[in-house]
C-alpha cells in the first residue's frame, strides 16, 4: 500500500510539473476490508475515485450485477454498503463517482447446495446491445437489487437453461438518481464499448 501511495504521489508530482491542469482519477474496488489503499494519503493526491461496487456475488453464486440495497442473499454486497463504507474511509462525496454497469450476467440454474454453486464457475458476461439483441424478456422487477432478472428455459435443441440478471435502461436510472440523492460527484459508465 505504501509503495502505491508513492506512485500515486511521484505521479502527481510530476503532473504538477508537466501538466499542472490536469487531474487523477483512481478506480477503487466495491470493497477495501484490508484496507489496502491509504485514503487519508490518497485524499489530497487524487482528484476523483471511482468506485466500482458490482460483480461482487460471483463467490456465492447466482445474483444481481449491482444490487442497489443489500438483502440477505448477497449479504453486504451492494452499491450503497460499497458507497458507504468508501465515505467512512474518509473519501469526501464530491470526489466519488459511482461506476454504473451497462453489462449483464447470465448464470446456469440455482442449484440446491452453496457447493455445487460454487462449482459453477463465474457467469458469462452478456453486454447491453448483446442483451437487447438476443432476448425478448419480461421485466421481473426485483426491488431491493433494482434489477430485471428472469430466466431463460431450455429447449429441445438447447436444454440447458439461464438465469439472467440485467442491467438496462430500467436499471440504469435508480443508480444516477442513488449519485444524486448521495450528493455524490457524479457517475461513470462501465462500459461504454459493451452499450
Amino acid at each position: 500500500a505504501t509503495n502505491f501511495t508513492g506512485l500515486v504521489k511521484r505521479f502527481r508530482d510530476s503532473l504538477n510539473v508537466k501538466a499542472p491542469k490536469a487531474g487523477i482519477t483512481l478506480c477503487l474496488p466495491g470493497f477495501d476490508p484490508k484496507g489496502a489503499y491509504q485514503i487519508d494519503s490518497l485524499r489530497s493526491l487524487v482528484d476523483q475515485f471511482i468506485i466500482k461496487p458490482y460483480s461482487n456475488t460471483v463467490a456465492s453464486g447466482p445474483g444481481p450485477v449491482a444490487p442497489l440495497q443489500s438483502g440477505s442473499y448477497w449479504e453486504n454486497n451492494s452499491i450503497d454498503a460499497s458507497v458507504s463504507a468508501w465515505i467512512k474511509s474518509g473519501i469526501p462525496r464530491e470526489k466519488i463517482l459511482l461506476s454504473v454497469p451497462t453489462f449483464s450476467l447470465k448464470w446456469e440454474p440455482r442449484l440446491s447446495t452453496a457447493l455445487t454453486r460454487q462449482a459453477m464457475g463465474p457467469p458469462e458476461l452478456i453486454t447491453y446491445s448483446e442483451l437487447k439483441r438476443n432476448y425478448n424478456y419480461p421485466s421481473n422487477w426485483d426491488s431491493l437489487a433494482r434489477e430485471n432478472t428472469f430466466s431463460v428455459l431450455g429447449s429441445s435443441e438447447s436444454p440447458q437453461h439461464f438465469e439472467i440478471h440485467a442491467s438496462d435502461e430500467k436499471s440504469i436510472r435508480p443508480r444516477f438518481d442513488y449519485a444524486t440523492d448521495r450528493n455524490l460527484g457524479g457517475v461513470a459508465i462501465w462500459d461504454l464499448g459493451y452499450g
